[in-house]
């Protein structure tokens, strides 16, 4: 095998590379279908979700723009993403926020956690 690379090209030309613009976030966002997340109500939280109900919806609704409701058949708050929605990562941040204050955060640490992109980890084992 010769290693003097006499049968290959030694380099690419910069023709042949591709070159992609950024896409925005509305083109990040169109997507065909509706995102939807739902995130399970515990027994125990559900008598405080509904009494803080506008405050959770609240924020989600103005900031966001994603749709919410709480189904209560399946004991679940269902969050689901609109034409008026223009954050790529809204969906995830709602979710985030929903499932905070079902762990037991009062709505303003958990409206603080989603504004602020820190997300709360849950440490197994750690007190």
């Amino acid at each position: 095998m010769d290693q003097s690379g006499d049968s290959a090209p030694s380099s690419v030309s910069s023709s042949a590379i591709p070159d992609f613009k950024p896409l925005n976030a509305q083109q990040l966002s169109s997507t065909t279908e509706p995102q939807f997340r739902r995130v399970p109500i515990p027994p125990h939280r559900y008598t405080p979700l509904r009494k803080n109900w506008l405050e959770v919806a609240q924020p989600i609704v103005e900031h966001l723009k994603l749709q919410i409701r709480m189904n209560g058949k399946r004991r679940a708050v269902e969050i689901r993403t609109s034409k008026h929605t223009e954050i790529p990562g809204a969906i995830q941040k709602a979710a985030d926020f929903v499932q905070a204050f079902m762990l037991g955060f009062e709505t303003r640490d958990a409206v603080a956690l989603m504004f602020e992109r820190f997300t709360a980890r849950i440490c197994h084992g750690v007190l």
